[in-house]
């Protein structure tokens, strides 16, 4: 998880609020750098969080609850950690507005008031039950209980790896406290990095744009893309791109898309290093992913992830075959029922002429009566076979489908391969899996062959060879429809539910303005919108060629179903043949009208 160890102080001059970092050195590689929140002061803070601080010619209070409520929020975005306390005198005579604003945030929130021993404070911080990976700390005190706070923190020692604290005051107090700051053990502060933002009570109706940079893939329904000459890449159509736009539009920024070098969705791996569209992001070569990317524990630990706008699972596709119909006469039943039909046929005739003998001796009769009601039996039974078998080979056949994890191992035996997107997150769902049906089916997965670099490869691997690909159900669903839908079988049960989400940077700020606009787009339905537009556009796409055969319709009889038909038939009176040519020649040897070709029975 992040470690939080941050000392962040918001001072209220007037009209604008400044913040400055105090940072931790302990432990620095886990840090989100110092420069790196300079450079988005400008891009992202002057911007995103324009509608909390824009410019204006009016006197700025704090008692202002509008502003108060605005630079909560702002705090509260600086840091993932949902468990707060709020320490407060009487220089802050309301808490109404800043309890709200952490209630709105749903933070864990404890309202403590100011004590000079720090009593609760520090019973709280090293409580066992109270222990999570991020806490936060917000002082609204005046200078100098400020001051005198700090130095209890330092004799009290409750400084700590996963406790962040904002701090909020009239005027400059980072020169006075770096004493006490550099006291403590791994503290170091960076007086060269600060960022002022202007504060007003209302929201500004031209703030300054910035441009963010994007990490995406070509994964068009959700994000289509186009190369251009020159190497850069232009937006063209997809669900996330229109979630783009919006937010574009709305939070007023601008952004530019790179594809990473791997063209993976990638994610943190076991030598350390971070793959893919993830990498770029945890490396802050981007400032958010979003291209179909699916929420994981491992993920989070090197990114921040939105609230989900997209819930789906995952489905097994494969080509159906035809099955032989060399054999189709035998279709309609099963073999057991095969072999009943035999011993029945085989034991008739035996069972109805001891029937008709036994009729007779009860009538004193010496010969039964001859009736018709075999040869009634036997039109029903052909008529009744003739039916079923013209009625099933007429729809074609096809073979056991693939529908469910449980059919894999079955499928592999039968010369099938298993795959699935490289670095992708239905890749490490398998290979992180040390039990149950997900460990045996990545037993099944070829090292090389069935980690593929793109889903538009396993579509056609699908259909060239004996391949069942693994992907999500939206993606697969439009794809095999581009290319032609009866050509696919998806499997009835999926499996392993999960939300999409859009990855930033460990401590973004402008996460929580998206997470609050993602919340209105899904509730307004425009996600399935957009969603239901990408599906509209296939109808000039889809390839309508074929014939009622294609689309699973009824179709004529052909010799080949028949075959078995003719094979049993020729076989049959061959076998007669034989038997007619050897009552003939046995009825000739008893004559004595050929050769003895068989010797006389002793």
């Amino acid at each position: 998880m992040r470690l939080m160890r941050h000392v962040v102080f918001v001072m209220v001059l007037q009209k604008s609020f400044k913040m400055t970092i105090a940072t931790s050195t302990l432990h620095s590689h886990l840090v989100p750098s110092t420069p790196r929140l300079g450079k988005f002061s400008d891009r992202v803070l002057g911007s995103i969080n324009s509608s909390y601080f824009t410019s204006t010619t009016e006197s700025t209070r704090l008692t202002d609850s509008s502003v108060l409520s605005q630079l909560m929020t702002f705090i509260l975005g600086l840091s993932s950690g949902r468990q707060i306390y709020v320490i407060s005198d009487d220089s802050w005579p309301d808490m109404t507005v800043v309890m709200k604003s952490c209630y709105q945030e749903w933070a864990d929130t404890t309202l403590l008031k100011y004590d000079p021993k720090l009593t609760e404070l520090e019973s709280s911080l090293k409580s066992p039950n109270h222990v999570v990976s991020a806490r936060n700390v917000i002082v609204l005190c005046s200078t100098q209980h400020t001051l005198y706070l700090f130095q209890q923190v330092r004799e009290k020692v409750l400084e700590s790896t996963t406790v962040q604290w904002f701090v909020v005051v009239m005027e400059d107090l980072t020169f006075i406290l770096q004493h006490s700051l550099r006291g403590s053990p791994g503290v170091d502060l960076h007086k060269g990095h600060s960022d002022q933002i202007q504060a007003s009570s209302r929201q500004g109706q031209h703030s300054r744009s910035c441009q963010l940079v994007v990490s995406v893939n070509n994964n068009w329904p959700f994000l289509g893309i186009i190369h251009q000459e020159d190497g850069s890449v232009v937006p063209d159509s997809g669900i996330d791109i229109n979630i783009l736009d919006t937010l574009g539009s709305k939070l007023n920024f601008t952004y530019e898309l790179v594809v990473p070098e791997d063209r993976a969705w990638g994610g943190p791996q076991k030598d350390g290093t971070v793959t893919g569209l993830i990498g770029m992001v945890a490396r802050q070569r981007a400032n958010l992913a979003i291209c179909e990317i699916t929420i994981t524990d491992l993920r989070e630990t090197v990114v921040d992830f939105t609230a989900p706008y997209w819930l789906e699972s995952l489905t097994l596709i494969r080509a159906p075959k035809e099955r032989d119909s060399s054999m189709a006469i035998f279709w309609p039943f099963t073999t057991m029922v095969w072999v009943y039909i035999a011993v029945a046929t085989l034991v008739m005739g035996p069972v109805m002429s001891v029937l008709y003998w036994f009729r007779g001796w009860l009538v004193e009769r010496t010969e039964a009566t001859q009736t018709t009601s075999a040869f009634i039996q036997h039109v029903q039974k052909s008529a009744f076979y003739a039916g079923i078998l013209t009625a099933v080979l007429t729809v074609p056949v096809f073979e056991k489908p693939v529908d469910s994890l449980a059919d894999l191992p079955l499928a592999a035996g039968e010369g099938f391969a298993i795959g699935t997107l490289k670095d992708s997150s239905t890749e490490t769902l398998f290979r992180q899996a040390e039990s149950g049906i997900y460990y045996q089916v990545w037993q099944l997965f070829h090292p090389v062959d069935s980690l593929l670099p793109d889903p538009e490869l396993g579509f056609d691997k699908v259909l060239g060879e004996k391949f069942v690909l693994i992907n999500s159900q939206l993606n697969a669903e439009i794809r095999a429809t581009v290319k032609s839908r009866d050509k696919y079988h998806f499997s009835r049960e999926t499996f392993y539910p999960h939300g999409y989400s859009i990855a930033c940077t460990t401590g973004a700020p402008f996460r929580p303005n998206f997470e609050r606009m993602l919340s209105g787009i899904i509730e307004a339905g425009l996600i399935n919108h957009w969603a239901e537009g990408e599906i509209q556009k296939l109808s000039g796409k889809v390839d309508t060629d074929g014939d009622e055969t294609e689309d699973g319709g009824p179709s004529s009889l052909t010799v080949q179903h028949l075959q078995a038909a003719f094979f049993l038939l020729a076989l049959g009176g061959a076998t007669s043949s034989a038997a007619f040519l050897v009552e003939v020649l046995l009825a000739l040897r008893q004559s004595a009208e050929l050769p003895d070709f068989f010797p006389a029975a002793q």
